[in-house]
């Protein structure tokens, strides 16, 4: 049997393939073999966000970022004026 040009290169995908298949849960067991070979599961940085809607989590960053803009520009004004203060005086 001939190996297509799509699977060709089948060595780049098969640690990904053997990490799904590790981390999905068995049927049979009912526990992944992750979890059988380790005692826990396997923890991914989207396991520490706290737990809240792709809605309440884009308002969050809406809100921080306005806030954060609304600083940058107090910090801004800020250092206008002591130059404007700095080049006054001369």
């Amino acid at each position: 049997m001939k190996l297509s040009e799509e699977s060709a290169d089948w060595d780049l995908l098969i640690e990904l393939a053997l990490f799904a298949h590790h981390i999905t849960i068995n049927r049979s067991t009912q526990l992944s073999p992750y979890m059988i070979v380790h005692g826990i599961e396997p923890q991914f940085p989207g396991d520490q966000l706290p737990k809240q809607t792709l809605w309440d989590h884009m308002k969050n960053m809406a809100e921080g970022m306005s806030r954060l803009r609304d600083r940058a520009k107090m910090t801004i004004r800020r250092a206008q004026i002591k130059m404007k203060n700095a080049y006054s005086i001369r």
